[in-house]
């Protein structure tokens, strides 16, 4: 059942259970939960009558905002041009430093060249277990990697190449870019002023303006690691080799559809 991002869940004969070995990777997105028709599906710690919502009848923006969610499954079908540049004149309306922004788009909308970089993509990430698996490599990278960096390639990234996830892809679907066709990637020059949080902020204007639009979407972190440091991946993606890939999003036709809403809480609010 490809719908959670580890793939951790499988159908055994109508018996719905965690793969073997597989529990401990479950982020408890709830993703399975809320799109199952009959809540037969339990992800680890998550109720069904306490930790999600039925969906409002009510058509306004809050009620578009709580039905959106990051799709990780989608149909086999790339978006319309025109389709596309719907997202990108919505994001052109996004604000920025001033009216000299720097960051560029490469859009993507083939299945066969998101399939070209993959394995590009997938070898970076197998370099990346040897380093972290190696004593001497792992304390350097330790020492040079900001610490949420370090942190989320140590706890998140790591315990999925070792499952191999990375590494096993097809044209219908792989777990990095999750089968889709559409692929939206934001850079800049290198040296360029504010040029990540502009690249942030228009990614953030592409995910809202899809789901509005209709389409499902995903932000995926895993692709812009790859592309700085490869250089064939700006190649086959467009981009300038003095750029710096900031952030990247998948966009495509949602291939399931969500029952409920999965309730979500700030962390901590300081009233000042």
């Amino acid at each position: 059942m490809e719908i959670g991002p580890v793939l951790a869940i499988e159908n055994n004969n109508g018996n719905i259970n965690f793969k073997n070995g597989y529990k401990h990777l479950c982020l408890a997105c709830g993703q399975c939960m809320a799109i199952c028709e009959t809540k037969s599906i339990y992800s680890k710690n998550l109720n069904y009558e306490k930790d999600f919502f039925e969906f409002s009848k009510e058509d306004n923006f809050f009620s578009r905002i709580e039905m959106r969610r990051s799709i990780r499954r989608f149909k086999q079908e790339a978006l319309k041009k025109e389709e596309i540049e719907n997202i990108l004149k919505v994001i052109s309306q996004a604000p920025h430093r001033d009216k000299n922004q720097h960051v560029e788009i490469s859009v993507i909308n083939s299945r066969e060249k998101i399939m070209e970089a993959l394995p590009l993509i997938c070898k970076f990430y197998d370099k990346m277990e040897k380093w972290l698996k190696n004593n001497f490599t792992y304390l350097i990278l330790k020492l040079l990697i900001p610490k949420d960096q370090f942190n989320t390639l140590n706890n998140f990234i790591l315990p999925h190449i070792n499952k191999g996830l990375y590494r096993s892809f097809s044209y219908e679907y792989d777990c990095i870019t999750r089968g889709a066709h559409t692929l939206l990637i934001f850079h800049a020059p290198i040296s360029s002023e504010e040029h990540k949080e502009d690249g942030l902020i228009f990614t953030t204007y592409a995910m809202i303006s899809a789901h509005f639009l209709g389409f499902g979407s995903t932000i995926i972190g895993l692709i812009p690691p790859a592309i700085n440091k490869i250089y064939k991946l700006k190649e086959i993606f467009c981009i300038p080799k003095e750029n710096e890939a900031i952030s990247s999003i998948i966009i495509g036709y949602p291939k399931y559809e969500f029952k409920r809403g999965i309730k979500r809480d700030l962390k901590k609010i300081y009233w000042v």
